[in-house]
């Protein structure tokens, strides 16, 4: 599992995974990358708590 990672200059918190080899062609890129629009860390586990619970209903 992938855990958020803080910019450094900006400190918002990010999210990044390497996309499998078999994938790179397809979506065309070997890494995802997205802004969790957050740097404050108790807000981003609050975010995905919430977002996977509503998620699961």
């Amino acid at each position: 599992m992938t855990s958020p990672y803080k910019h450094p200059n900006s400190g918002i918190y990010y999210f990044r995974q390497t996309v499998p080899k078999s994938l790179r062609l397809i979506i065309g890129k070997s890494e995802f990358k997205a802004s969790l629009r957050t740097s404050m860390l108790v807000q981003l586990y609050d975010r995905t708590l919430c977002g996977s619970v509503l998620d699961a209903n």
